[in-house]
């Protein structure tokens, strides 16, 4: 099974997640990713099972599947990403991962009810946000958890970019860079709600005035 999308595989290909160049349209080395330490995401366990302590678990944007390898084995997990290279990564080193390549904003990429679905750092590439939101909401429990992650516009990214320095304004892949009030305009109407939210710098760590990123924890209406 191949993405349906040739032209999403000649940006997300191997090279995009180890093209060992900092600041560059991808990733230096993506595995730099795959120790709980240095995993930006890898706080939002601990909030996860808060609301929810196991069930099917979906990952879209799973990339090389390191956060699904930090949930506990109360969860069934699944991932998707529009990345064959990904996927197959996916495959080989994590048997207990059902991965599949998909475009979120074309599909839905199982026929499946969630308990949990993440998309960390994903909405932002998506060529369809609203397709995107709506087979999100079709495949979330009545009582399941949504957590998105994004990146946000502020003053301190155009501060980075002026010094070359600003991955997320200059990846030609992000095609969405927005404040947080306008990413809550845009998921809310797709029958969500919030349940938390808080901006970060990266990671937990929050330094003051220099957000970078937005959380969101949501439910169903």
């Amino acid at each position: 099974m191949s993405s349906k999308n040739p032209h999403l595989n000649t940006i997300y290909n191997k090279d995009y997640f180890f093209s060992g160049k900092a600041w560059d349209d991808g990733y230096a080395d993506y595995n730099s990713y795959s120790s709980p330490k240095k995993h930006p995401w890898f706080f939002m366990v601990e909030k996860i099972l808060e609301h929810k302590k196991g069930g099917k678990a979906l990952d879209i944007g799973c990339a090389l599947g390191h956060f699904l390898s930090f949930l506990p084995d109360s969860f069934e997990k699944y991932g998707t990403d529009v990345s064959d290279f990904a996927v197959e990564t996916v495959k080989k080193t994590l048997k207990n991962v059902k991965a599949v390549p998909g475009d979120i904003s074309a599909e839905k990429p199982f026929n499946e009810k969630f308990d949990l679905i993440t998309a960390f750092d994903v909405l932002e590439h998506t060529l369809n946000l609203r397709s995107a939101l709506q087979n999100i909401n079709s495949m979330l429990k009545d009582d399941g958890l949504l957590v998105v992650a994004v990146p946000i516009a502020s003053r301190i990214h155009h501060l980075f970019a002026a010094l070359g320095k600003s991955f997320l304004t200059t990846m030609d892949s992000h095609l969405t860079l927005t404040t947080a009030k306008a990413w809550r305009e845009i998921i809310l109407p797709e029958q969500f709600e919030v349940v938390e939210e808080f901006p970060t710098t990266w990671g937990e760590t929050r330094i003051p005035f220099v957000d970078l990123f937005h959380v969101f924890l949501l439910k169903k209406k």
